[in-house]
C-alpha cells in the first residue's frame, strides 16, 4: 500500500495504492500525515482510490478515522473512483452517508467546493 502526492495544488490531491488492511493501516496513518504537511487535516483533499486492490474492516477504520480528522479540524475529505469491489463494500456498509465519496475527480470537485467559504 502507497498514498501519494498527485497534486499540491488546492485542493490537495492523493492516490491510494494496493490494499487496505489492518496490516497496512499503521503506514496509511503515517504516509496520510507526511502527505498532509504543512497545512494538516484543515485543507480540502480529494483522495483517488481507483487503484485500491482490496479493503477490510481496519481499512474501513481507517478511512472513519480519517473522515473524523478532517471534520474536527475545519478540512474536509472526499474519497473517489473506488474501484468495484471496494465500492460495492462501502456501498454495503451504507458509508456513503457518513464518508463524502464521489463516482470520480470532477464530481469529488464538486463535493469539495461545497460549503466553501
Amino acid at each position: 500500500m502507497r498514498i501519494t502526492v498527485v497534486s499540491q495544488d488546492p485542493p490537495l490531491r492523493l492516490r491510494l495504492d494496493g490494499q487496505l488492511t489492518m496490516m497496512e493501516t499503521p503506514e496509511a496513518e503515517r504516509q496520510i500525515e507526511e502527505a498532509l504537511v504543512p497545512a494538516g487535516y484543515k485543507q480540502r483533499v480529494l483522495f483517488d482510490l481507483e487503484n485500491a486492490t482490496f479493503i477490510d474492516s481496519s481499512g474501513i477504520s481507517w478511512l472513519m478515522i480519517c473522515h473524523k480528522h478532517f471534520v474536527q479540524a475545519g478540512g474536509k475529505v472526499v474519497f473517489h473512483s473506488a474501484p468495484p469491489l471496494v465500492e460495492q463494500t462501502l456501498k454495503l456498509l451504507r458509508l456513503n452517508l457518513v464518508l463524502n465519496l464521489a463516482a470520480n475527480e470532477d464530481a469529488a470537485q464538486a463535493v469539495a467546493a461545497e460549503g466553501k467559504k
